[in-house]
């Protein structure tokens, strides 16, 4: 968070930030939702590198049945995932979690 000499710039609901920028870039910082949030404003949930659609794709997902699920997921470029990470979006899947930004290369990485 940003202040000038103490006194912060109007920022709409959230006065710790000099501007909607500032607050945005801090939020991708810190926070792994908002992340996702601002790739997808970008790529509206595809891939840049592979051009795999995971909005589109999660669409149909969540619909399926498990075993299903299993098999789609191992048609895609998620199939790399770990085991932990593909049995998370095959229990519960959530657009967030099938949306993994480092589905090519580990963001840690």
């Amino acid at each position: 968070p940003i202040s000038n000499n103490g006194k912060n710039h109007d920022s709409g609901d959230d006065n710790r930030f000099c501007s909607f920028q500032c607050r945005s870039d801090y939020q991708a910082r810190t926070n792994g939702s908002a992340v996702r949030r601002q790739l997808f404003e970008l790529e509206h949930g595809r891939c840049s590198l592979c051009n795999f659609d995971a909005h589109t794709f999660f669409q149909r997902f969540k619909v399926l049945k498990a075993s299903e699920r299993r098999k789609a997921i191992e048609k895609t470029p998620l199939r790399s995932l770990s085991w932990k990470q593909k049995q998370a979006l095959i229990e519960k899947p959530t657009e967030g979690a099938m949306w993994q930004a480092d589905h090519i290369t580990p963001v840690a990485e």
